[in-house]
């Protein structure tokens, strides 16, 4: 079953091109890893299908919700005295 779909994603940031012409489905068999080196796009992509980062191309969610998706950002605000 096909939960998302990504089809020719664009962005660009202050006038530079981050990520061009993505394109990507994820059926609900598959194991995703998304690996590159720093500077590629790996966090702006995790961004745009979480909703955090705006795209002018839709990701297309088919039977999963973005609120069904979890991330646990590298860095976090949380406090380390919390418990």
């Amino acid at each position: 079953m096909l939960f998302f779909e990504i089809s020719n994603l664009n962005y660009t940031y202050d006038n530079e091109i981050i990520l061009k012409n993505i394109n990507l489905s994820y059926d609900n068999k598959d194991f995703l890893s998304i690996i590159g080196p720093n500077g590629a796009g790996k966090s702006t992509l995790v961004k745009l299908i979480l909703g955090l980062l705006k795209s002018k191309n839709e990701i297309h969610f088919k039977a999963l919700q973005r609120k069904e998706i979890g991330y646990v950002p590298q860095h976090t605000l949380a406090n380390p005295n919390f418990c």
